[in-house]
């Protein structure tokens, strides 16, 4: 009876051992599985921040998957309405891509610290792209 006792405490505690461990909201399946720890799960994905220089190759009516190409998937969607496509910068700043359907783009803005939105496409090419 105190070995089959032991043996629920014991997977009692596994179970909520392995509930902790993935569903820290650093560390995702995909991360514990490769045996990565929450500091290298962090440098990976500050590594795989963007810079705002890319996102000046993307010109007004792009389709989605062109500009996808160029920059990369997005790190949110945001729009409602449209669709609009978040981009998390290197130096905390972010991209936004505005997309009237997928298969025009309509915008690309730096969202600065400061809370101003940098045009990275010139407003006579939004323009033509609409």
């Amino acid at each position: 009876m105190k070995a089959m006792f032991g043996l629920l405490v014991l997977l009692f505690l596994g179970y909520l051992c392995y509930i902790e461990f993935y569903s820290s909201p650093t560390v995702s399946k995909e991360s514990a599985v490769k045996g990565e720890t929450i500091a290298e799960a962090r440098q990976k994905s500050a590594q795989s921040r963007k810079e705002v220089e890319i996102f000046k190759n993307l010109r007004a009516g792009m389709s989605y998957s062109e500009a996808e190409e160029i920059v990369g998937k997005p790190d949110d969607e945001i729009g409602s309405g449209m669709y609009i496509y978040r981009y998390s910068m290197a130096d905390g700043t972010n991209v936004v891509l505005g997309f009237v359907d997928l298969d025009h783009l309509l915008y690309a803005k730096h969202q600065l610290k400061n809370g101003a939105d940098v045009d990275l496409i010139p407003e006579a090419e939004q323009q033509e792209g609409q």
